[in-house]
């Protein structure tokens, strides 16, 4: 015997070994709960299917049996129905349209003489703030807007005790 031709291995190698090839056997004989769960949910979609298909055959021979131009009649019906439907909603739609008109012409004479007078419109210049406090910065304000004016502050003695509401 030639030393070259075998390999010592360590027993511990040799029984995970052994281990994994005892596992793969197992989960071959054995399927997971996922390959179960697949096979049961196949079934089930051609159980579904096969329902379909019966459901289709079954009106498929419903329209044969029914007489063709007594389907036709019942659509027609149904068309005739809806479009005039739409024209009611249609003529309703037209008369508020025309009332509200009215109304917005009664109202427009009214309307001008509170609003403001016809012409041009003109922006006000922006008026520079005055100067403030030391400790108070100013108020922001929008361009072509003048700042509020400011308001002054009570004296500590003179404010007023503080009111609760009703679930304070």
């Amino acid at each position: 015997m030639n030393d070259d031709e075998y390999e010592i291995l360590p027993q511990k190698i040799l029984e995970d070994l052994k281990y994994d090839v005892e596992a793969l056997k197992k989960k071959l004989s054995e399927p997971d709960t996922a390959v179960q769960e697949l096979l049961v949910e196949m079934e089930d979609l051609k159980s579904t299917i096969k329902e379909l298909s019966n459901i289709f055959k079954e009106a498929l021979q419903d329209i044969q049996e029914e007489d063709s131009a007594k389907l036709l009649f019942s659509l027609q019906n149904k068309v005739e129905t809806i479009t005039t439907q739409n024209e009611t909603i249609a003529r309703g739609m037209v008369a508020i349209s025309d009332k509200l008109e009215n109304f917005m012409k009664k109202q427009a004479p009214s309307a001008r003489a509170f609003g403001p007078p016809p012409g041009p419109v003109s922006i006000p210049r922006m008026v520079p703030p005055p100067p403030s406090a030391p400790g108070i910065s100013p108020p922001l304000s929008a361009p072509g807007i003048p700042p509020p004016p400011r308001a002054p502050v009570p004296p500590p003695e003179a404010s007023k005790p503080k009111r609760r509401g009703i679930f304070r």
